[in-house]
């Protein structure tokens, strides 16, 4: 899948911010409101874009500790990408506004398929085990 137009920027920028979890929290915060503003827009990625803000998390957190550092800059920069309202299709362009950031979303859902599912699967392990700490 080709990189989306306006993706590189964003990388760019998430490359600098990476380091600083305060702003990386900060970020996730905005996306996950907007997010819930936008809901039915984002219909399409809606699951898809809360597990990789719920991955970003628990890797900024020292909880997950697996991920590729060039995913978690994608991930980031899918989510700086969606905060930019004047980015190729402007937000506010009722109907369409929102093709550009779920194109940018699905690359990154797309390029790192396997390493969602590693953290799926981490996941589920991880609440596994919380249950079962619980039942002894």
């Amino acid at each position: 899948m080709k990189q989306p137009i306006g993706f590189k920027r964003a990388f760019k920028k998430a490359e600098k911010i990476v380091n600083d979890k305060s702003k990386i929290l900060d970020i996730i915060s905005k996306g996950i409101d907007k997010a819930k503003i936008n809901k039915k827009a984002l219909q399409n990625v809606w699951e898809e874009l809360h597990l990789l803000i719920e991955l970003v998390r628990a890797w900024v957190k020292g909880e997950y500790k697996q991920p590729p550092w060039t995913f978690i800059v994608s991930v980031v920069a899918a989510i700086i990408y969606f905060l930019n309202p004047f980015d190729i299709i402007p937000d506010v362009i009722f109907g369409i506004g929102y093709m550009d950031d779920i194109a940018v979303i699905r690359f990154v859902i797309n390029a790192f398929a396997k390493e969602i599912n590693k953290f799926r699967e981490w996941k589920n392990v991880a609440r596994e085990n919380l249950t079962n700490y619980g039942s002894d």
